[in-house]
């Protein structure tokens, strides 16, 4: 999957944010449909502790991607949301 320019900018490590979305994906992976009943044999617990984890360790690294980020990259992220928001908006 491919970040949408207008969400990501003109991130110097659009590589790093690739990677947490590829992350997230196989979190999703992992969890059942809504719309599907669980097989019989599904054992909610388990899933539930690998989700917490595996979640845990995601914010973790998006965590950090933030926290390297500089004022400007931070400030430019800020302002195309904010300028894609409100042209979405608009429309």
């Amino acid at each position: 999957m491919k970040l949408d320019e207008s969400i990501s900018g003109r991130i110097y490590r659009r590589s790093e944010i690739e990677s947490i979305v590829e992350k997230v994906k196989e979190l999703m992976a992992i969890l059942p449909a809504s719309d599907e009943p669980p097989s019989i044999n599904f054992d909610i617990l388990e899933i539930i502790e690998n989700a917490t984890e595996e979640t845990q360790r995601i914010l973790s690294e998006g965590q950090k991607f933030f926290d390297n980020l500089s004022p400007e990259e931070l400030a430019e992220m800020i302002s195309t949301f904010q300028q894609n928001k409100k042209d979405s908006e608009s429309e």
